[in-house]
C-alpha cells in the first residue's frame, strides 16, 4: 500500500509531506524508495555520513564533559580538604586564645 501526500499546504492549510514510496510492513527490506523502485540510499548516503560524524563530534564532547565532571569532583574534593584544615588551625586558635584570656582574668 503506497501513501501519496502532495507537498504543500492542502485545504486545511496544513503543510504535507511526499511520503510516496513508504510501503507497508510486508513490503521490501527498503521502506524508502523512489517513484522508479530505486533505493534512495543512494541519495541519503550523505545525509548518513553528516549524521555519523555528529555522532563523533557527540563522542568526543560527551568524553570531555566526563573529563571535566572528573576534573571538578577532584577540585571540589581538595578544596573541601583545605577548608576543613583551615577549620580546625581556626578552631585550636580560638582554643588557644580562650585560653590565654583566661590566664589573664
Amino acid at each position: 500500500m503506497n501513501h501519496s501526500i502532495v507537498n504543500g499546504q492542502n485545504k486545511s492549510g496544513i503543510t504535507a509531506l511526499n511520503l510516496t514510496g513508504i510501503k507497508g510492513a510486508n513490503a521490501s527490506s527498503n521502506i524508502y524508495s523512489n517513484r522508479n523502485g530505486d533505493s534512495l540510499d543512494a541519495s541519503l548516503a550523505p545525509c548518513k555520513e553528516a549524521l555519523r560524524v555528529k555522532d563523533d563530534e557527540l563522542t568526543a564532547l560527551r568524553e570531555k564533559l566526563k573529563m571535566f565532571e572528573k576534573l571538578l569532583r577532584e577540585k571540589t574534593k581538595l578544596h573541601e580538604k583545605q577548608l576543613r584544615a583551615k577549620d580546625i588551625r581556626i578552631r585550636e586558635l580560638e582554643s588557644r586564645l580562650e585560653k590565654e584570656k583566661n590566664k589573664r582574668s
